[in-house]
């Protein structure tokens, strides 16, 4: 499995670059005293390092703040605006775009 943020970066091929790139997204939030609040981060993580290693697909850092609608009057839930989480993947995207990066 290929995680960009372990690259240097001239290590990046133009065959990689062809390559879809996977960003999890995650969302601190409140599940009760009985999980962590990790439990949203935890699960992007797995999912996509699984989706990256069976399919040869390039692992981007994490976002690691998502939309928090019905539990963000909990204590630990910490998360942004709808408009602002688009906001930030659609940067975010338009830089690997511009980078040369395919999909």
């Amino acid at each position: 499995m290929t995680k960009l943020i372990d690259l240097v970066s001239n290590e990046i091929t133009d065959e990689q670059k062809k390559l879809p790139v996977i960003i999890p997204i995650g969302l601190i939030e409140a599940h009760g005293p009985h999980l962590p609040l990790s439990v949203d981060l935890d699960t992007a993580d797995y999912f996509s390092k699984k989706t990256c290693e069976k399919t040869g697909a390039i692992l981007a850092p994490m976002i690691n703040y998502g939309f928090a609608d019905e539990m963000a009057e909990y204590v630990g839930t910490i998360g942004v605006k709808p408009e602002t989480l688009t906001n930030m993947i659609t940067d975010i995207c338009n830089h690997f775009c511009s980078q040369g990066f395919k999909k």
